[in-house]
């Protein structure tokens, strides 16, 4: 696979970790079918799609004025 593809996949998989996560530890009570649900995958790809701008966008530009550690 290419760097991309990689990238997407791992923001992908992270975001719907950090999602379901967050589900599960504030989702009031509604255990692990709150996990698994549409929603969680939804709010994952939002997760994701923000990640990816961070990693190819921001963190760049932001190291060309801050010195930023190695991710």
């Amino acid at each position: 696979m290419s760097g991309i593809q990689n990238e997407v996949i791992d923001s992908l998989a992270s975001g719907v970790a950090i999602s379901a996560t967050m589900k599960l530890l504030f989702g009031g009570g509604k255990g692990f079918g709150a996990v698994f649900s549409q929603s969680t995958l939804m709010e994952g790809g939002k997760i994701a799609v923000s990640q990816m701008i961070y990693r190819m966008a921001v963190r760049p530009a932001l190291s060309q004025v801050v010195p930023l550690p190695k991710a």
